[in-house]
């Protein structure tokens, strides 16, 4: 039955693949004012509003209010990053004594009213504790302990306004170019859309594979097999 599944699969897989080519041209206008690439500066669509998220670490100062003065303030800067560090320490990824490198860590707010020390996403670099990919993980603070909601063996890529609970629907992507997903004797990339359930995240589909959009008419059937294999794999 699992062999089935996955020759069923494939074959979607290279329908969709088809389908992209073909209609790529077609697609261009709209998938240019709603797609937005890595690592660039935050952009928003008209309807919804559509964050790419950026890791490059001159991204720390931007966050900075520096309206009344000419130049950083280092002591807001130290002090986020002494947060930051005292994050790392409550949910034991660093011990009191350990030096760490900040540049290893990513922190982003999770959602737009909750203070950092109350709920964040955290994104680990690649090599960290053995990893061969980034990780992103969730936290927030239930009755004054940091809890972990979430764990990805991959890593955000985007978030955009959701209407559930105030909490951005998160892009994650699974798999590189070094360490794809492997599924029989095929290496894969896949961008997959989780959304806030009321207590975590929780995925509703995949819409991207190998950098590919999936048409929404195949999204329902590729969503469930998606789901129970990167599972079964423990990529979340």
């Amino acid at each position: 039955m699992f062999k089935k599944v996955n020759k069923i699969f494939i074959i979607i897989f290279s329908i969709i693949s088809t389908f992209c080519l073909l209609c790529c041209s077609e697609n261009k206008e709209k998938d240019s004012a709603t797609s937005l690439k890595r690592n660039k500066t935050l952009k928003s669509s008209s309807k919804t509003k559509i964050n790419t998220i950026s890791y490059d670490r001159s991204n720390d100062y931007s966050l900075l209010d520096t309206s009344n003065s000419n130049s950083l303030d280092e002591n807001q800067f130290n002090k986020k990053q002494n947060l930051q560090i005292k994050l790392l320490k409550e949910i034991e990824f660093i011990a009191d004594d350990d030096v760490v490198d900040l540049n290893h860590f990513w922190f982003f707010p999770l959602n737009e009213t909750m203070k950092l020390s109350n709920g964040f996403i955290l994104i680990i670099k690649a090599g960290v504790n053995g990893s061969p990919v980034r990780k992103t993980y969730i936290y927030k603070r239930i009755k004054s302990e940091l809890k972990l909601l979430n764990l990805f063996n991959g890593y955000l890529v985007q978030r955009s306004a959701s209407t559930v609970g105030g909490y951005d629907d998160l892009l994650i992507h699974f798999g590189n170019q070094k360490f794809p997903v492997e599924r029989d004797g095929g290496k894969f990339l896949f961008d997959c859309l989780f959304q806030w359930n009321g207590k975590n995240y929780s995925f509703l589909h995949c819409e991207k594979i190998n950098n590919s959009k999936i048409k929404p008419i195949y999204m329902d059937s590729i969503a469930k097999d998606t789901y129970y294999f990167l599972r079964s794999r423990k990529y979340f």
